[in-house]
């Protein structure tokens, strides 16, 4: 399998140390940003976020301004702020590198957007699958737990989409894909990814492990399917470019075009997720998966074409991420 060579100043004889460093960084460097942020809004704007933890109906429409604010605050502390400042302490300018717009392509970016619309099959039938499991009759408590968190995402949501004025669609447009297409994407590929690429010498296997994490972290188990699959497309994105660039463009993507249906009037039950299955629906996810591996595969090829032209023209040789 391939593996992503350390090019910064990461002591690379103790992944697992720089792994718990990051952690550290990420949770508690995290925290305290947002307190800061959480006190500065309420300071200077007057954002109440105390009363968002209800579920069920207890949202209002009232609330959307303070829970926009807070996942804005929630990225900004635990993703993109934790993210940028392990690069730069651990690896430096060459740690940037992931940014480099020179390994990619625009065939590469017409294939991620074919390769996110056939997608969309695959994991709406991983979901329905996904949503028909049941947990074990001992497990009947942790099941309604489960079930009650995904109502209130489902809630808050709604809350949060819910908007006529353009700012509204703007907001939501941000908060909802592209926030989370960079702040995810600067986690979980470009730190924890490569961190784990260095503790297990295998960059395959660091693509499942942080698919897995960057999965069960949303805290949804009937989603957990159809977002481990995307966190494979999106970590293999990164592994064969040593390009993050690719793999936001790919979440964004995943993120905006649902967005955008239900901003039309055609996506009403993106939330929703029904669990009957039909055959034509199987049939077409089927097709769809075996075109997205084929896809991947083909991206696979010219993304090293790319990335080599890359490292040669730039005169990187092996301080290069691939």
């Amino acid at each position: 399998m391939e593996n992503i060579p350390n090019p910064g100043f990461v002591d690379e004889k103790s992944p697992l140390k720089q792994l718990i460093i990051n952690i550290l960084i990420i949770l508690a460097g995290g925290s305290a940003v947002f307190i800061l942020i959480l006190f500065g809004g309420k300071a200077l704007f007057g954002i109440d976020t105390g009363g968002l933890t209800g579920t069920g109906g207890g949202l209002m429409d009232s609330a959307a301004a303070s829970l926009r604010f807070l996942i804005i605050a929630q990225d900004l502390s635990y993703f993109i702020i934790p993210s940028i400042i392990i690069i730069f302490l651990f690896e430096g300018s060459n740690g940037f590198g992931i940014f480099s717009v020179s390994r990619i392509d625009l065939n590469q970016i017409m294939l991620v957007i074919v390769l996110i619309l056939i997608t969309f099959p695959v994991t709406g039938l991983s979901g329905e699958l996904n949503a028909k499991m049941k947990l074990p009759s001992f497990m009947s408590g942790l099941e309604e737990w489960i079930r009650m968190r995904e109502d209130k995402a489902d809630n808050i949501f709604s809350v949060i989409s819910h908007s006529d004025s353009f700012s509204g669609i703007f907001i939501n447009m941000l908060i909802i894909a592209v926030l989370p297409a960079i702040s995810e994407e600067l986690v979980f590929r470009g730190v924890l990814l490569r961190n784990f690429s260095d503790l297990f010498r295998s960059g395959g296997l660091a693509v499942w492990v942080t698919a897995f994490i960057f999965s069960a972290l949303h805290f949804q188990f009937y989603g957990f399917l159809p977002r481990f699959i995307l966190g494979l497309i999106f970590g293999y994105l990164f592994l064969w470019s040593g390009n993050l660039w690719l793999s936001v463009a790919a979440h964004f993507l995943n993120n905006a075009i649902p967005v955008a249906g239900l901003l039309s009037g055609k996506g009403e039950t993106m939330t929703e997720t029904t669990t009957r299955i039909t055959m034509p629906e199987t049939i077409m996810a089927v097709i769809c998966f075996i075109l997205m591996l084929g896809i991947m595969c083909y991206l696979r090829r010219i993304t090293k074409q790319v990335v080599n032209s890359a490292i040669i023209n730039s005169g990187e040789g092996e301080n290069g991420l691939l």
